[in-house]
């Protein structure tokens, strides 16, 4: 009986072939989008999953209670994880991992760019990487330590053996490899490229009790089994009354909450964070995507479906004077259904296996479809398969079936009046969705233009940032300076801790005319007398530091507007003078006033800022060049790189752009524009098949009325508006549909930016146009071919 099924579904498609060509089609390119973002998906949701143990570990992370508000971080003191750990028997074990920008290298190599961090020996107690070479008990145990990465191994030492060599950090100071990491296609958001034993720059004995305020270390604790942290949490205020006391009744003071690693990459944003994290809103747009394509694909699907149905009302009524049951009726329209939904589920795989480099590119991932190692994908592609099939099958299974054979048979008992509105009102739905997707493209797009023309408060182009991390670069940077500046097409260089862009470092400030326990904390840019002028930053009251003046070096300060308002002060011209203690220990005045200007994305607001000249603490330096060189910019870092190496300095030429840099801090937005671009045309694209489908059906239905019209002399541009109108009225609907949830939904996004386009209505009218268009077309070409056809063929059997 159930070939018996699969043999007449096979002769419906044979006899009814485009039909089935947009049905299977349709459903495929759907499927096949749900399958590619549902990879995405998982691998977002993966992180941190596959530590053998990462339901027991948690991140500590504190809330800063400053005189200027709350400041929530992800760092915390050195003093925290032993606390901890002697404190709460519930803690099984903790590790400390910090970041290190020493310079690291093996005989003539050197890289600014590793990705170094120290950790205490416990570090692969907690997070089980799996090991190549080495010995995962002990390879921290030792000072003078470092385990790699598998990808920096091959960096730094090619094809060799790393183990037991000895690498120099600082040039000062030797380590031994003691393990390499396996190569894994796990996620984590410990994202480093080699670790070094903390027992190398720090001794047991010299461990500091009482440095509550160096928030420097990232702290992770093990906890016991079915040990619960929320009730660890709610422990925590008597530890910090015992050992904190004193420092808890002034006005800054903290408190400390637990975070599981596996919540990290999507749900947590703290100041501090190893790397920029996801967030569970790129999931939820990303999942909705997914869902609203395959949706399209389902209508499309159940419509054609539906309208087919109705012109089998008379095989069915056959059937039923044969002897056919009801039951044989309802299994062999949901066999027809699911026999389309699984050829289409197959080619959906084809099509997704084709498309992945492609989407790996769109997103910067690097996924496959491996459907073994992803059985809950496997289980939610064949459930969607099944519904959908199911869905599909279900009106023609139930509602035909039903039917008298006598009724159908005198063509009584299909109307079609239901069957149609539910058809018009899946179009609606299917068009509202795309015109969703149009309209977020082209706001995403703006706003992402608007981020990179706005005035930002400094010229960030034609700016070459050159790294010289360590003691030699530090040491020598005036030299490197004027060097540079002899090349005739470097207009200015300046030295500072980190670019503008990147973190910088936050210290605890007490400005004139706060008390003395009134304590707040300021992004601090150290940077040198030329910074301000580099960059053309705009000096709005007082003067500049002093070149080689050792007072400025230690008592001056530089602020922005922002800072002089959260100070308090009268105005810019007053805040000039003004004390500052700064970093709980050096006072200094403040000697000028700058005018506010974007040093991160326009994501955030202008947070106060001071500049301060610490000549210990440069990292960085960055060379403005001649504007308009064309083919001469290659030329002209060719010319640094030469000077770079005739002064003798190890390691690689590391340079970057400003402008290249700044713009990767919206790489995420650009993707998801790119994301919603190509899914809103697969969107448009598969209701269009539809509604070709449709249109189809509907001049099929209405072939007859159309030879009448043509005999009695309707031209061709008339029936094309008479069988479009219908159509086009449904787009327009959809508009009227579409319009406030695009609204709600774009005006939520742009509210993560605090500076953003307005959005205006004339996006809403452009993308209901393009879907109008785009409708009309369609719908226009198979009622033209409808138009222009012999009204003799259709009128021949009458």
């Amino acid at each position: 009986m159930l070939s018996n099924y699969f043999k007449i579904a096979l002769r419906v498609f044979a006899r009814q072939k485009l039909f089935s060509f947009i049905n299977i089609t349709g459903l495929a390119i759907g499927l096949a989008s749900f399958l590619l973002i549902s990879l995405y998906v998982n691998h977002e949701l993966s992180y941190d999953q596959f530590f053998t143990n990462a339901h027991r570990i948690y991140r500590v992370a504190a809330t800063l209670h400053l005189e200027s508000g709350p400041s929530i971080r992800a760092l915390t003191s050195p003093p925290m994880a032993g606390i901890i750990h002697e404190d709460f028997p519930e803690v099984e074990k903790v590790v400390r991992i910090s970041r290190s920008f020493r310079p690291l290298s093996f005989q003539e190599k050197t890289f600014f760019d590793t990705k170094l961090y120290v950790a205490d020996s416990t570090f692969f107690d907690l997070f089980d990487f799996s090991f190549a070479a080495g010995n995962k008990a002990n390879a921290l145990s030792q000072p003078n330590s470092i385990v790699l990465t598998a990808q920096a191994a091959k960096k730094y030492f090619g094809n060799e053996n790393p183990l037991g060599k000895q690498m120099a950090l600082s040039d000062t100071i030797t380590l031994m490899v003691t393990g390499i990491l396996n190569e894994s296609s796990d996620h984590s958001h410990l994202d480093f490229d080699c670790l070094y034993s903390r027992t190398t720059i720090v001794k047991p004995f010299q461990e500091p009790k009482d440095n509550w305020f160096n928030n420097a270390y990232y702290t992770y604790v093990l906890l016991k089994p079915s040990t619960s942290y929320r009730d660890l949490e709610a422990k925590f205020p008597q530890m910090l009354d015992k050992h904190m006391g004193a420092d808890r009744k002034k006005s800054i003071w903290y408190e400390f909450f637990l975070q599981p690693i596996t919540d990290i990459h999507l749900r947590s944003s703290l100041k501090g964070e190893m790397e920029a994290n996801s967030s569970m809103n790129v999931i939820y747009v990303f999942g909705s995507i997914a869902l609203f394509i395959l949706l399209i694909a389902s209508i499309n699907f159940m419509n054609l479906s539906t309208a087919k149905a109705a012109k089998r009302a008379n095989e069915v009524g056959i059937r039923k004077t044969a002897g056919a049951l009801r039951s044989q009726l309802v299994s062999q329209f949901l066999a027809e259904s699911l026999l389309l939904s699984l050829v289409s589920s197959v080619l959906a795989l084809v099509i997704a296996q084709l498309a992945l480099p492609s989407f790996n590119t769109l997103l910067n991932t690097n996924l496959s479809l491996n459907l073994v190692q992803s059985p809950e994908i496997i289980l939610g592609f064949a459930m969607f398969t099944l519904i959908v099939g199911l869905l599909a099958g279900l009106y023609p299974a139930f509602f035909l079936s039903k039917f008298r054979p006598i009724q159908v048979l005198k063509g009584k008992a299909v109307s079609g009046r239901q069957g149609l509105f539910l058809r018009q009102g899946l179009v609606v739905v299917q068009f509202s969705i795309s015109i969703i997707l149009i309209a977020g493209t082209f706001i995403i797009q703006d706003q992402i233009h608007f981020m990179r023309t706005q005035d930002l408060g400094f010229n960030k182009d034609q700016l070459v940032v050159v790294s010289i991390r360590g003691s030699e670069g530090t040491n020598h940077y005036e030299i490197i300076k004027q060097r540079l500046l002899q090349n005739s097409n470097v207009l200015a260089v300046s030295a500072s801790a980190e670019p503008l862009g990147r973190g910088q470092s936050v210290v605890a400030t007490v400005p004139e005319g706060w008390d003395k326990n009134q304590i707040t904390s300021v992004t601090t840019i150290m940077a040198d007398h030329d910074f301000i002028n580099t960059h053309q930053i705009k000096l709005i009251a007082g003067r500049n530091f002093y070149p080689n003046s050792p007072s400025d070096r230690d008592h001056a300060f530089i602020v922005n507007e922002a800072a002089v308002k959260m100070f308090g002060w009268k105005d810019n011209a007053s805040a000039v003078g003004k004390k500052l203690n700064w970093g709980l220990g050096k006072e200094g005045n403040v000697i000028g006033v700058v005018s506010d200007f974007h040093y991160f994305s326009l994501h955030k607001q202008v947070d106060p800022l001071i500049i301060h000249n610490d000549p210990e603490s440069y990292s960085y330096l960055t060379v403005r060049v001649k504007p308009d060189q064309g083919s001469d910019w290659q030329r002209s870092l060719a010319m640094l790189g030469s000077e770079w190496k005739s002064l003798g300095m190890k390691g690689e030429f590391d340079y970057f752009f400003l402008d290249d840099d700044f713009a990767k801090q919206y790489q995420a937005d650009q993707q998801l524009k790119n994301f919603i671009s190509y899914f809103s045309v697969l969107a448009i694209f598969v209701g269009c098949l539809g509604l070709y489908g449709l249109a189809a059906y509907s001049t099929e239905q209405r072939a007859k009325e159309i030879g009448i019209r043509r005999v009695l002399g309707a031209s061709v541009s008339g029936l094309v508006a008479l069988m479009s109108k219908d159509f086009l009225k449904l787009v327009l609907i959809a508009n009227l549909v579409a319009w406030p949830f695009a609204w709600y939904i774009l005006s939520q996004w742009l509210s993560n930016f605090a500076f953003h386009i307005e959005i205006s209505v004339a996006v809403f009218f452009l993308s209901g146009f393009i879907a109008l268009l785009v409708a009309w077309f369609t719908v226009g070409f198979e009622s033209t071919k409808a138009a222009l056809s012999n009204p003799v063929e259709s009128l021949r059997n009458d």
